[in-house]
C-alpha cells in the first residue's frame, strides 16, 4: 500500500510539472508591480489618478482586491468617454503568452476596462468589458508575439464624469502555484501514512 501512494505521488508530481511547463505563460502584477503602477496616459486631459494604495478602504465598503486605485474621470464634452491608463514604466514580455490581470469595482457605478500594451507607440488592447458594481473581471491579451513594450496595464473609461474605485487582486508565479502544489500533495501523504 505504501509503495502504491508514493508512485501515486510522484506520478502525481510528474505529471503537475508537466503540465506547467507546457501551459501558457501568462504574465501577471505582482504585490510590488501593483503599488508600482502610475498613471501613464489620458484622454482628455485633465484625468487624475488620486493614490495608488495597499488595502486601503473603498469609499463604498472594503475593497476586494489586493491593491486599490481611485481617480476621477472627467470630460466636459460628453458624450465623448474620459480614459485613463494606469500602468507600468518598461517591461520585457519575451516568453509570455499572454498578459492577465482581475480587476474589481469597488465602487456603486459601472466602468469600462481593458487591459493595454503600449509596443512603442502602437497599441494592443484586450476587448473592453463592463465591470458592475461591486463585480470582478478577468481580463486577458495576446502578447505572444511581443518583446520590449514601453507599458504594460490597464484603461480606466466611463461615459460619464465620475470618481472610480478600482482595484486588483495580484496574479501568483507559476513557480508558487507549482509549490502549493507540491505541499498540497505532501500534506495529503501525510493524511493518509
Amino acid at each position: 500500500m505504501r509503495k502504491t501512494l508514493i508512485f501515486c505521488a510522484v506520478i502525481s508530481f510528474v505529471l503537475m510539472i508537466s503540465s506547467v511547463s507546457q501551459a501558457t505563460v501568462v504574465y501577471g502584477f505582482d504585490q510590488a508591480d501593483l503599488v508600482g503602477l502610475t498613471e501613464y496616459g489620458e484622454d482628455p486631459a485633465g484625468q487624475t489618478l488620486s493614490f495608488i494604495a495597499v488595502n486601503p478602504n473603498a469609499v463604498y465598503g472594503s475593497m476586494l482586491g489586493d491593491v486599490g486605485f481611485m481617480g476621477s474621470l472627467i470630460d466636459l464634452t460628453i458624450p465623448i468617454s474620459p480614459m485613463i491608463m494606469v500602468g507600468s514604466g518598461s517591461e520585457d514580455l519575451t516568453g509570455y503568452d499572454e498578459f492577465a490581470m482581475t480587476l474589481f469595482n469597488d465602487n456603486d457605478d459601472t466602468w469600462m476596462v481593458r487591459l493595454y500594451v503600449d509596443d512603442g507607440g502602437s497599441f494592443l488592447t484586450s476587448s473592453s468589458a463592463a465591470l458592475a458594481p461591486g463585480g470582478s473581471v478577468n481580463l486577458s491579451l495576446d502578447i505572444v508575439s511581443v518583446d520590449l513594450v514601453d507599458s504594460v496595464g490597464f484603461m480606466i473609461s466611463s461615459d460619464r464624469n465620475d470618481t472610480f474605485h478600482i482595484s486588483a487582486e495580484v496574479i501568483p508565479e507559476p513557480a508558487t502555484i507549482v509549490l502549493l502544489g507540491l505541499g498540497g500533495l505532501l500534506l495529503s501523504r501525510r493524511r493518509i501514512a
